[in-house]
């Protein structure tokens, strides 16, 4: 999955006037995907921090329980 558009998959969901607590959730840790794929494309950072990687895929397995989930 091309994890720089992963917010473009969701619509913003209103729960009467807010945004649900769950879609919240949803986009920071689309949010934070992004920003490790940063670190990991960054090779200075990779060596600095060979966990980034994992740490990555343990995101990645995070948001597919959460897409699992199905609508939010």
């Amino acid at each position: 999955m091309n994890n720089e558009n992963l917010t473009e998959l969701y619509d913003w969901q209103e729960v009467e006037g807010r945004i649900s607590r769950p879609k919240i959730q949803l986009l920071t840790l689309e949010k934070l995907r992004l920003d490790i794929n940063k670190m990991i494309n960054n090779s200075e950072n990779l060596h600095m921090n060979p966990g980034i990687e994992e740490m990555g895929k343990n995101f990645d397995s995070l948001l597919n329980t959460y897409y699992d989930l199905g609508e939010l």
